[in-house]
């Protein structure tokens, strides 16, 4: 494997990402991350896939990014990324030390479950620091997009040449991501589209840089991406962005180019069952078996999240990857995009029906957004 093809996404690592552990918790090293030896409580980074070949997203592979790092330099991460970029960008408000410290902890907000209640010790930690350890304000990530703005326009004073920028933003391989970008380019320019979550948290961020705008949602609930796509919806509009396709808007299902698969349809997860994408209005919705449908939030063609849970789908011409806290799963298409969507046990469902449910779960035995 290759580092680019870590930062891709595209190195075969065990996909998922990171549950966290609660304040007080032993926290594990970074050999016992890696090797997925207790008390890590995540995937170990194993390799499941030829290197290359498929785009699963994948927190352990960042975090062989990490050790590479550490190893190469002899300083840990959160020092490294202090004196590279947040400190030479002015993020004086952001950390990746954890647990964080007291002056950070003292001035974050608590995050909250989908109940609205507060998570217990007001957050998780995550020692997975280059994957998921992240602590920051709305301001300074502001700052990190500025100077990707005056990047891209090839200022002298950007932290990074431009075309070094240039060389991370082609996506590799099938996937969505870049060089530890999630790019897309079209005839607007290239867009920067990335959302987040940890237990209690959720954010969005969508850059544009030829036109040198952009927003970031970030919000202390699990439930903040229903936030987040009416900020993205109304900031489109005021600001007058490139749209993502005739008559769509931010939030709402962009329509399919040449290059992009109808998401539509049967999928087959990994273990046989299946779960049916519909149209509902303006959105997709996921049917599974004893579970309201789920609404997907389109982050660019290929690309969703749900609403209301955790969980990310991205689509290709043969199926889809999902990932679902720390879980990662594939399924394959069961009907063209064209066809009916026959759930399981159900009469055929038409487009637009959100009413009908088949059945699907995660590897786990969960159905995928439970």
């Amino acid at each position: 494997m290759t580092l680019r093809q870590l930062l891709g996404h595209t190195a075969g690592t065990v996909g998922g990402g990171y549950p966290g552990y609660p304040v007080g918790s032993a926290l594990p090293s970074l050999p016992q991350i890696r090797d997925g030896r207790p008390p890590a409580n995540g995937p170990g980074a194993r390799i499941t896939a030829v290197p290359g070949t498929v785009f699963r997203y994948s927190g352990p592979g960042t975090m062989i990014v990490q050790q590479v790092l550490e190893e190469a330099t002899g300083l840990p991460f959160a020092v490294l990324a202090h004196d590279l970029v947040l400190a030479p960008l002015g993020m004086s408000d952001s950390t990746f030390v954890q647990p964080p410290p007291a002056v950070t902890a003292g001035r974050a907000a608590s995050g909250h479950g989908r109940d609205g209640a507060p998570v217990p010790g007001g957050w998780y930690l995550y020692p997975e620091q280059a994957a998921v350890g992240l602590w920051t304000t709305a301001a300074d990530l502001g700052r990190l997009i500025v100077d990707l703005h005056r990047t891209f326009a090839d200022d002298a004073g950007a932290l990074l040449r431009r075309d070094v920028l240039c060389t991370m933003l082609p996506r590799q391989a099938a996937g969505p991501v870049g060089l530890g970008l999630w790019s897309e380019d079209g005839p607007h320019g290239p867009r920067l589209v990335h959302t987040s979550d940890t237990l209690g948290y959720t954010c969005a961020l969508v850059v544009h840089l030829r036109q040198g705008s952009g927003v970031e949602v970030l919000t202390n609930g699990a439930g903040g991406l229903a936030v987040g796509a009416r900020v993205l919806e109304t900031v489109a509009e005021e600001d007058g962005w490139p749209p993502l396709g005739p008559g769509q808007s931010y939030g709402r299902r962009p329509p399919p180019t040449a290059a992009d698969p109808a998401p539509t349809g049967r999928y087959r997860l990994d273990h046989g069952l299946d779960v049916c994408i519909q149209q509902d209005g303006d959105h997709l919705v996921l049917l599974s078996d004893q579970q309201p449908p789920l609404r997907l939030v389109a982050l660019s063609p290929t690309w969703y999240r749900a609403v209301d849970v955790d969980l990310d789908l991205v689509f290709a011409a043969d199926g889809l990857t999902g990932h679902q806290g720390a879980q990662g799963f594939t399924a394959r298409r069961a009907r063209g995009p064209s066809e009916p969507c026959t759930c399981p046990g159900r009469a055929p469902c038409p487009d637009g029906a959100a009413t009908r449910r088949g059945s699907g779960s995660a590897p786990d035995g969960r159905t995928p957004g439970r």
